[in-house]
């Protein structure tokens, strides 16, 4: 697979970031806050340890193959409908480096992508993403938040430091909603 690190534009700078990784017609669309410079430096998608935690919380609940057949997960997202970005393509160490012009681009930037994409599920990694996106403050808890953008239903990964017992039931959800079970 061809490098998926890119160099664009960025509110008038020059920034390294990830290109989107979206099968046409996606079931869902997965978005994250912002690429982490571990990330940028290993060349993937969420590679830092909390990005760890979330593909093996994918893994577990059945949502994408463990380990991965090949390569890296995000790789095989649109093998199974599902892309990938996210919010602010800003990389940063930290959310509190991003600035309120980064986070206004980026929601209007996600925007036009989902209106174009119309993907069935916007999924995303973290609430603070979630957050930027609505532009509000969000109650406690993951899962279907009741929310849409786009007309599609709104999904909160659980936090990164939600127990494992939580994110299990919370993962069985979306898996359900990703891949119904054969009749």
């Amino acid at each position: 697979m061809e490098s998926i690190v890119i160099e664009t534009d960025w509110l008038g700078e020059r920034i390294r970031t990830f290109r989107d990784l979206i099968p046409p017609h996606p079931r869902a669309l997965f978005v994250g806050l912002n690429p982490s410079p571990v990330s940028l430096a290993r060349g993937h998608y969420h590679q830092g340890i909390l990005g760890q935690r979330m593909w093996r919380r994918l893994e577990n609940a059945g949502i994408i193959p463990s380990p991965p057949p090949r390569g890296f997960h995000d790789e095989l997202l649109g093998e199974i409908g599902i892309g990938i970005t996210d919010l602010v393509k800003r990389p940063s160490r930290r959310s509190d480096c991003l600035t309120p012009a980064d986070f206004a681009h980026g929601r209007s930037r996600l925007l036009a992508l989902l209106d174009r994409l119309r993907p069935r599920l916007v999924c995303f990694i973290y609430k603070k993403a979630a957050e930027e996106a609505l532009g509000r403050r969000l109650s406690p808890g993951a899962g279907l938040i009741g929310e849409h953008l786009c007309r599609a239903p709104l999904f909160l990964f659980p936090g990164p430091y939600a127990g494992d017992a939580a994110a299990r039931s919370i993962l069985r959800q979306l898996r359900l909603m990703l891949i119904p079970p054969q009749s």
